[in-house]
């Protein structure tokens, strides 16, 4: 099988859960400039660490990092902290960029 072949298969496979899910998200409305909705829309991606499916657990690892709501990092941490954890370093970056945004925003 042709990689997209691969691909059209995961996308057939998985079509309803991944309009659902994001479905979930657009339904959150979140403005970060205005940091309205930031802790609700962090709690949500947050929630797809427990999924499954790598692909979205690196997805929302990565995406709490650029949201950088602090709410996000006891998960995050305990992730950067287990060497074992396949996205320990994506934890860790999230982790860091976090920490960064929440310490020039009390600057």
């Amino acid at each position: 099988m042709t990689s997209y072949g691969r691909i059209d298969s995961y996308l057939e496979s998985n079509l309803d859960q991944s309009i659902a899910e994001l479905s979930t998200l657009v339904a959150q409305p979140s403005v970060g400039a205005q940091n309205l909705g930031m802790q609700e829309c962090a709690a949500l991606v947050s929630g797809m660490l427990d999924e499954e499916d790598r692909t979205l657990q690196s997805t929302a690892i990565r995406t709490l990092g650029r949201i950088g709501e602090e709410s996000a990092l006891p998960r995050l941490e305990v992730i950067a902290a287990d060497p074992k954890h396949r996205f320990q370093n994506e934890a860790k970056q999230a982790v860091a960029s976090i920490r960064t945004r929440t310490q020039s925003e009390v600057h």
